[in-house]
């Protein structure tokens, strides 16, 4: 408002001293005036960049500290599922009689889990983080939340069964990213943990083992997260050319993946759909350009 009313008033003394007698008015007192809103409006700037500096910080922190809460109930929900030998949908049929939990219904779920903490309201603003801006929690969205993938670190096998005899279905290469579906479980046999997965590349399913009775691992947690190698954009949909910016991602943001790999026939671009860890912003980004060009890479 300050700043505004001392514009006024340079106009109006520049208004003022069109007159020939008052020419030389302008040049001493409008340059004098011109200068200090100058100084005045860079003084402004400076304060609102740090005011929304701080705010952004303050931000990321929030969503930082209530994404933590989500991988903490994450874990919880997967450790429900494999000591009663469950599957997701199960356990969230557990919970619900319908194929949604509300709020109440979600506030209740989280008293299952004797082993998580809350602060004052964390449990509502768990609720809205998970929801996305809606007022429940679909099925879909649930097993959504409870994905686990495994990133294969050692070759190995995808087998039929659980038995680690059963036949072979294809093997599996180093840097494969699987979707686990069950399990772990153990296999009697050799006395290893095994878990059923779907890989991403090819949608093959089968079971596999994480480590061998020696200790050797063969799937690792992970394969899911991306960093940026080269600054991008995050846009509303997978065409680049039918889609909106959602915002850049810079160089050195780690991204979830949410869907993986699919192509943008338009460009021949490989693209996933992701969500920043640093703010939680969702949308499309480029994997890899036409011509070669990495934008993400594993993490």
């Amino acid at each position: 408002a300050l700043l505004e009313k001392a514009a006024q008033r340079a106009k109006k003394i520049e208004e003022d001293c069109r007159e020939e007698e008052l020419r030389g008015y302008e040049l001493h007192f409008l340059g004098r005036m011109q200068q200090r809103q100058s100084r005045a409006e860079g003084w402004a700037q400076k304060v609102i960049g740090v005011a929304e500096a701080a705010k952004e910080r303050a931000v990321r922190k929030a969503y930082a500290e209530i994404d933590s809460k989500r991988s903490e109930l994450v874990a919880a929900i997967r450790n429900k599922m494999g000591e009663e030998s469950k599957t997701g949908e199960q356990i969230f049929k557990g919970f619900t009689d319908s194929d949604k939990l509300c709020k109440d219904k979600f506030l209740e779920m989280l008293k299952d889990f004797e082993q998580l903490t809350f602060e004052d309201g964390q449990a509502d603003r768990l609720f809205e983080h998970v929801a996305v801006g809606t007022t429940e929690v679909t099925q879909e969205r649930f097993l959504e939340l409870i994905r686990l993938y495994y990133k294969c670190v050692k070759g190995t096998v995808l087998s039929e069964n659980l038995s680690i005899k059963s036949k072979t279905v294809r093997r599996l290469e180093v840097g494969e990213v699987l979707e686990a579906l069950e399990g772990p479980a153990k296999e009697e046999g050799v006395g290893v943990q095994r878990v059923k997965c779907k890989a991403v590349n090819d949608d093959a399913i089968g079971w596999v083992t994480i480590a061998g009775n020696q200790g050797t691992p063969f799937l690792e947690p992970g394969g899911n997260f991306l960093s940026c190698v080269k600054e991008t954009v995050l846009t509303d949909g997978l065409s680049v050319q039918d889609s909106k910016t959602v915002r850049k991602i810079t160089k050195g943001e780690v991204i979830e993946v949410l869907e993986f790999i699919k192509k943008d026939a338009s460009l021949d671009i490989k693209r996933i759909k992701g969500q920043a860890k640093l703010d939680g912003a969702t949308g499309w980004i480029t994997v890899s350009g036409n011509q070669g060009t990495a934008y993400l890479e594993p993490c």
